[in-house]
């Protein structure tokens, strides 16, 4: 089974540099004027790799910045004869009410199997995206950004959840900006090894391991690469999955 990992970064074409960040802050609200190109660009990668399964990080479901009506809705049709199933990320009593951020979410495209949402107890950013097929639960997760201790709260969690389900993997944006100190938490919680393709993150020179994924004790991570995408502030990941 063949899965591409992917924070699409709302296809607004920032490159994770800070300095790009600061020089064009006005597409955060306004949108890129290469969106359509980008989700084309990304489109192509799916179809070049053919994956199995897609996880998407950061998704425009429908909001003003989107002139497409949607890049979830340009997606679900562009990726026919993929299934596709789009959640809002952000949680709490403000945040699901502001005109932008009631719009952003993640996305799992998939051939076959179900997807199960999951909302953590703790985060603003708090989605987990479960993609049941043949027998495993393939996370898609996005952590939260700011706050060490949030994430680990947040890894505690998915721990509990994945540990009812026979065959797991975890795989996505886990924003492990403390580097190693993180990964190996995860590591000695799941008493698994996650696997990395390498730094990817910021895009343009890439320096963070923060694309990452993991599996238990009977399935086997094979063939992890960075892809070569530069149209989001993240690298791709893709990989293939067995069970052992």
């Amino acid at each position: 089974m063949k899965i591409l990992s992917f924070n699409t970064g709302y296809f607004l074409d920032y490159n994770g540099t800070h300095t790009d960040y600061l020089k064009r802050p006005w597409k955060s609200l306004l949108g890129s004027k290469r969106e359509k190109e980008n989700l084309d660009r990304f489109c192509e990668l799916v179809d070049s790799v053919d994956p199995d399964a897609v996880l998407t990080q950061e998704v425009d479901g429908g909001s003003v910045r989107s002139p497409l009506k949607g890049q979830q809705n340009y997606l679900s049709e562009k990726l026919d004869p993929f299934n596709s199933a789009f959640h809002q990320k952000y949680r709490g009593k403000l945040f699901p009410r502001l005109p932008m951020l009631r719009f952003m979410g993640n996305s799992v495209f998939f051939r076959n199997g179900t997807v199960e949402n999951h909302e953590l107890s703790i985060g603003r950013k708090n989605l987990v995206q479960e993609l049941k097929i043949d027998g495993i639960s393939i996370f898609s997760l996005h952590l939260s950004t700011f706050g060490g201790w949030v994430r680990r709260r947040q890894l505690e969690e998915i721990h509990e959840l994945a540990q009812g389900r026979d065959d797991y993997v975890l795989a996505g944006d886990l924003n492990f900006h403390k580097g190693r100190r993180e990964i190996n938490y995860l590591e000695k919680l799941l008493g698994q090894k996650v696997h990395s393709p390498g730094e990817t993150f910021p895009a343009k020179r890439p320096n963070r391991k923060l694309d990452l994924v993991t599996a238990s004790e009977g399935l086997k991570i094979e063939n992890l690469e960075m892809l070569n995408e530069t149209f989001s502030d993240h690298r791709p990941i893709l990989f293939e999955l067995e069970r052992t």
